[in-house]
């Protein structure tokens, strides 16, 4: 939008000018890095107190983005009291417990602007404010749509046996390279739901309070996520080569020792006779 000296300019003129920037980095943010945990957003049971049975489970601060391109900054740890409701019996009780952070912000809780202090500013009735919502979910609770994650391995059935991912045929340090330029390149398609949650992990929980915390869920921006993956399959890689050259070469056997020499008695040299 072009502005002019002397135009009216509405609310919805000044909205569209403001939210075209926005909108911009948001393409980008979510072209490149798709959705996920940048950096932080640690999980670790709170045992100040020396003892491990505690609920108390702090969060780290740190940054992510979500599937819609916009960063979620928490800018100091907080802590999450997983402590069960005392109103639900124990054999009910959730066993498992992952966090989720998302974005919110002030728009979305109701209000009316006629309800504003009238000793404030004016522009405060409209201020939009963001926020980071973190929260706990039942793993049976977790939102069908708009979580950012790593889908967790699916339990073998009884009596079928598990799934064999089929291994290339040549694995070497090229192809491995080469799936890294692949995996940064290829187009991402986040699932933008209205509601866009990023998965930080999941707590297994016991009748005394936390019993591991398991991040194999979590997400990383596309950048770090391809990064780890490759460096995985480097490390699986160079731990197959050294398994091949052990097979392959018979142990080296030490060279045999020299018998040593019998040992011979010199006569002493005899003195002539005067």
């Amino acid at each position: 939008m072009k502005f002019i000296d002397g135009m009216v300019v509405t609310a919805e003129d000044l909205q569209a000018a403001t939210d075209y920037p926005t909108s911009m980095l948001q393409t980008v943010m979510r072209t490149y890095f798709g959705c996920g945990v940048m950096a932080g957003l640690g999980l670790k049971p709170d045992d100040k107190e020396g003892t491990r049975d505690t609920f108390e489970l702090c969060v780290e601060a740190g940054m992510a983005v979500d599937a819609h391109g916009f960063p979620l900054e928490l800018c100091r740890p907080i802590k999450l009291n997983l402590t069960p409701d005392p109103c639900i019996p124990e054999s009910e009780a959730p066993t498992e417990v992952c966090i989720l952070v998302r974005r919110v912000t002030s728009d979305e809780a109701p209000r009316d602007a006629a309800e504003c202090k009238t000793t404030e500013p004016q522009f405060e009735c409209s201020r939009t404010r963001n926020h980071i919502l973190v929260k706990a979910f039942a793993v049976e609770d977790l939102p069908q749509r708009g979580l950012c994650e790593i889908p967790p391995t699916p339990e073998p059935v009884e009596g079928k046996p598990p799934a064999v991912e089929p291994t290339p045929e040549a694995s070497t340090t090229d192809s491995v390279l080469a799936e890294l330029c692949d995996c940064l390149t290829k187009r991402l398609t986040p699932d933008a739901a209205a509601e866009s949650w990023v998965m930080l992990g999941c707590v297994k929980l016991k009748p005394e309070g936390i019993e591991s915390v398991d991040l194999s869920r979590r997400q990383f921006v596309r950048p770090t996520q391809c990064v780890c993956d490759v460096t995985k399959k480097l490390a699986e890689f160079g731990a197959r080569m050294e398994q091949m050259e052990r097979t392959l070469m018979p142990p080296s056997t030490p060279p045999a020792t020299p018998a040593a020499a019998p040992a011979t008695s010199t006569p002493p040299p005899v003195e002539p006779a005067e």
